[in-house]
């Protein structure tokens, strides 16, 4: 999916592969995120053995989302679960932009308006409304820079469990 320049989109996804060695699989999953940029931002390991499971969460440049995803899928093992969701937050995103604007540029005439204030009442009623207002350029300047670091990139979570197809066969004898 090609993103429109300027759309903000939020990508994220899961998988979860039966593998018949964890170990290797992490390598694997590790060589994956060397081609695309991937960091590792949380694993969570538990059990032993063949009850072992593992889930790693991986950080990756929205741009190579799709591609990492795809090689992701193509991993020793089966895939058993695989979900991708996108959110467009755009119309958000801009309507965030302008108000910041908007407001950056009350904040501009309040302070023109307090170097011409004369007496302390209105000192205190502009300086009041200027922080009010710089309290919410603060506010919508922390919701801008949250939409930013959601669509520069995805987060997804792979978790590893073993295969045990082929683990404790035991042969029954046929016996007439």
């Amino acid at each position: 999916v090609n993103n429109q320049e300027g759309s903000k989109v939020q990508k994220n996804g899961s998988i979860n592969l039966l593998v018949e060695g964890i170990d290797k699989a992490i390598n694997d999953l590790k060589a994956v995120n060397g081609m695309y940029g991937g960091v590792i931002t949380n694993i969570y390991d538990s059990g032993r053995g063949n009850d072992r499971n593992v889930q790693i969460t991986v950080k990756v440049p929205v741009d190579k989302f799709e591609l990492y995803y795809e090689e992701l899928r193509k991993l020793d093992g089966e895939v058993t679960y695989a979900n991708v969701s996108t959110l467009d937050v755009t119309e958000e995103y801009i309507d965030i932009t302008s108000r910041l604007t908007n407001l950056k540029s009350v904040e501009g005439q309040l302070v023109g308006i307090l170097a011409k204030a004369e007496s302390v009442t209105d000192i205190l009623a502009v300086q009041r409304e200027l922080n009010t207002v710089r309290g919410d350029i603060e506010s919508y300047e922390q919701r801008k820079r949250y939409f930013d670091s959601q669509t520069d990139y995805s987060f997804i979570t792979v978790s590893f469990s073993v295969d045990k197809t082929g683990l404790n066969v035991v042969e029954n004898e046929w016996k007439p």
